[in-house]
């Protein structure tokens, strides 16, 4: 990695400036070129907030970033819808999916929809390190810093009265990198690229297959077969994203509708 750009994005209070701090100290401390720049509303609490860091290997020429990112982390909705057309193909979209839907997206990118507010919750009984959860997943999906350095990182961002929080930072992260790394783990087992709301045709010599991705979960929801086109449907890709769309807000009514044109599951999640 030369140079690697990103975008931190959602309201105040999600802790979306802590996340760019811990990935610049990190940069930093590994002997990189870094630059932290936050740009954030008067409000204390609930007003937009979003910073751009950049880790170089080389001289940082601008500390803005405002295309071709390698990574946009979107805490919320208003964010994602900001700024996922400013990563670039083939980059990473980190998302918080218990407040985001993502949409369409560039080729090649790859989402990682992470349940950041539940997994906090049910860890720590409120979603205050769900930043922390998303970061772990960012340094999986990027590899932007080196995690074996987390531990200096850490002593350096929470100093003082501020390092016994240290132990349960540690946690969330290590949590959010996990969960990270096994949605790569399940998508690659599956044969599936890492994509959301997505619907992928792939024809093979016997058939056409259709994979169908889980908004909520970005994993593969259900794999079905399709050994014959019924009459009037044709498979363009507007056909797919209907495909998806009804898939995704009607799922027991498009199970139903799939019998009934002979789609068969052969494999589920």
């Amino acid at each position: 990695m030369s140079t690697f750009s990103s975008i931190i994005a959602g309201f105040g209070g999600q802790g979306s400036l802590l996340m760019g701090k811990i990935m610049a100290y990190a940069g930093m401390l590994e002997g990189k070129e870094v630059s932290w720049c936050p740009s954030y509303g008067p409000e204390m609490r609930g007003g937009t907030a979003n910073v751009n860091v950049i880790i170089s290997d080389e001289n940082v020429g601008s500390p803005v970033v405002t295309k071709d990112a390698d990574c946009i982390v979107a805490l919320n909705q208003p964010s994602l819808d900001k700024f996922v057309g400013v990563v670039k193909e083939g980059g990473a979209l980190v998302v918080n999916a218990d407040l985001c839907t993502v949409g369409a997206v560039k080729d090649g990118v790859k989402v990682y929809a992470v349940p950041a507010n539940k997994i906090a919750t049910d860890n720590f009984g409120g979603s205050k390190l769900a930043n922390l959860v998303m970061l772990g997943a960012v340094v999986y999906a990027t590899g932007a810093i080196d995690i074996a350095g987390l531990d200096e990182t850490f002593a350096h961002v929470f100093e003082g009265g501020k390092a016994k929080f240290i132990p349960n930072n540690k946690k969330a992260f290590e949590l959010g990198y996990e969960y990270a790394k096994n949605l790569y783990e399940q998508a690659k087992d599956l044969g599936a690229e890492i994509r959301f709301e997505q619907v992928t045709a792939i024809e093979t010599a016997e058939s056409r297959k259709l994979v169908c991705f889980k908004p909520s979960f970005h994993l593969v929801r259900k794999l079905f077969i399709l050994p014959h086109k019924p009459p009037g449907i044709f498979l363009d890709p507007l056909f797919d994203t209907l495909v998806f769309r009804f898939f995704a807000f009607c799922p027991g009514f498009f199970e139903q509708i799939l019998c009934f044109i002979d789609f068969y599951v052969i494999a589920g999640t």
